[in-house]
């Protein structure tokens, strides 16, 4: 599948023709489906209870994509020494070296296509806009937004086909800040899947009105060896957006009281169920503070403050529509809605964007 994202036109329309059935019905079944076949209901929940490591309950999760991150956890996971930052850090020195330049705060605005190939890039930072030329344009900003950034009579069917794909599910997460030895008080280097029930495939529908059915903690500091600062946690739960829908596109400044309420009730109701699943970590605590799906639309500009993109699904999977070469010439696409959730996926959609640009990368990188 990942293959056939990367090919030019022809050879992927050809793979299909040869794969494209078996393919589709790889990806058509479900997680759930899968696990009715075990009968024990706690080892069902125990093997599709990450399903939030790509947003999708297992009712509709292709099978095929939980048991690729499921066999990608038991290969080892890892963590960038220093934090997240690292990779920014890491990367920047390169991108300067070949001539780019990193625009922080800037915001693209529209994608230019002239004499039927896009050209250029507008873009506005801190309230002046200026065009950006290029023979190539690679965009990482998820598939939505790319097109939305397009003339709705450059490729119509293209439109179509992106509108047709829905926006995954979102999330809640808690930030936490300690002062003290939070590993002798039980908290470790492993990512934690909390679950209150076997009932693992609920969504969090209601959180003004109850607790979260399934958390996912982690303890960033304890993952990094070079961590020398105070210990910190993160507390996530996947949700839909609607209760936030009044929201998710306010300015920061236009958002109502009737918001700020809900977002502090939700942010009390999420200490409390961790105090309660790390009693031993309460005393410690020092800092709090939550993000939305509000909050995740406002910063990373995710369509309905979708965690991972467009929906994890077989029609996600198996769509022509999120092929690195995109039906406008000069126009490809990178990002997460390629080649899968999550930061590897990212990274393997931008090395497939630039072989596609000069392929003999394809060499240097072993394919």
């Amino acid at each position: 599948m990942l293959v056939m994202r990367g090919l030019p036109a022809w050879l992927s329309w050809a793979w299909r023709l040869w794969r494209g059935a078996e393919l589709g019905g790889i990806a058509a079944q479900t997680l759930g489906e899968a696990l009715r076949a075990i009968d024990d209901p706690q080892l069902r929940a125990v093997l599709g209870a990450r399903w939030g490591d790509y947003g999708a309950a297992p009712q509709t999760a292709p099978q095929v994509e939980h048991a690729l991150v499921t066999g990608a956890y038991n290969g080892g996971a890892y963590y960038p020494i220093g934090g997240p930052a690292r990779f920014a850090q890491t990367l920047l020195p390169v991108l300067e070296a070949a001539g780019g330049q990193l625009c922080l705060s800037a915001s693209v605005k529209q994608i230019i296509v002239a004499q039927g190939r896009a050209s250029a890039v507008m873009v506005e930072q801190q309230g002046l806009q200026r065009t950006e030329q290029g023979s190539r344009i690679v965009s990482a900003m998820g598939v939505t937004n790319t097109v939305a950034c397009l003339d709705a009579q450059v490729a119509p069917a293209w439109h179509d086909a992106v509108q047709a794909l829905r926006p995954g599910l979102s999330y809640l997460a808690l930030y936490l800040g300690f002062d003290g030895d939070i590993d002798a008080a039980g908290a470790s280097a492993a990512n934690v899947w909390i679950d209150e029930s076997n009932d693992i495939g609920r969504v969090w529908q209601a959180p003004a009105d109850e607790d979260a059915p399934g958390l996912f903690v982690s303890f960033p500091s304890l993952k990094d060896p070079a961590n020398r600062g105070k210990h910190t946690a993160e507390v996530v739960a996947l949700c839909e957006a609607a209760p936030f829908g009044p929201c998710l596109h306010l300015p920061d400044a236009e958002r109502p009281a009737e918001y700020l309420a809900l977002k502090a009730g939700i942010e009390a109701r999420m200490l409390a169920q961790f105090r309660r699943h790390f009693p031993a970590l309460a005393p410690m605590l020092r800092f709090h503070e939550l993000s939305t799906p509000v909050t995740q639309q406002h910063f990373v500009r995710s369509p309905e403050g979708a965690i991972y993109g467009i929906e994890m699904s077989a029609q996600r999977l198996g769509s022509d529509a999120l092929e690195v070469r995109t039906p406008v010439p000069g126009l490809l696409l990178a990002g997460q809605d390629v080649s899968g959730p999550g930061i590897q996926a990212a990274c393997m959609s931008g090395l497939l964007a630039a072989a596609a640009i000069e392929p003999s990368l394809l060499k240097r990188l072993g394919g």
